[in-house]
């Protein structure tokens, strides 16, 4: 750090910047990274690919560790909180498709619409995908699997 605690050294390209263009790190004693954001992202634009490969390797080793943490926070206060803005925002920005959701789990949880078995395996356990959102009874019944599939072969055609 310099005199002022407002501005610090880069040790990548040695300009003296303000605080605010250096990531946070609590593992540092001024709880900022050595390098500033700019060179941060030169760094990672350079060895991308590199970069995600150790993440994937990461999460490949300690998948069961990672999932564990996770559904730690999500039962914190600070995880529902985030969970319920985040599902907040995107019905807000996706009107239609909330809706068709609404109305076809009310049909299903009234019983004027019966929950079928997944169309390509059979699994008891459906959602309801949805066709066309105007057509909110319009539903493919697919297990979890087979909906995720579903979907990103819709977002790969989209490409």
């Amino acid at each position: 750090m310099t005199d002022t605690a407002k501005t610090k050294i880069c040790s990548k390209c040695g300009v003296s910047k303000p605080t605010a263009d250096f990531m946070a790190d609590r593992s540092r004693r001024d709880g900022l990274r050595y390098h500033c954001k700019q060179c941060n992202r030169e760094r990672y634009a350079a060895n991308k690919e590199k970069i995600l490969e150790q993440q994937r390797e990461y999460y490949t080793a300690n998948r069961e560790k990672i999932n564990a943490r996770n559904r730690a926070y999500a039962q914190t206060p600070k995880g529902k909180e985030r969970k319920y803005a985040s599902v907040s925002k995107w019905q807000a920005s996706n009107p239609e498709k909330t809706h068709a959701q609404i109305i076809l789990k009310d049909a299903v949880r009234s019983g004027k619409v019966l929950r079928q078995p997944c169309i390509i395996c059979g699994n008891p356990k459906t959602h309801g995908h949805h066709v066309a959102y105007d057509l909110p009874f319009a539903v493919s019944w697919v297990c979890r699997q087979h909906h995720i599939d579903t979907h990103a072969l819709h977002k790969e055609l989209k490409k």
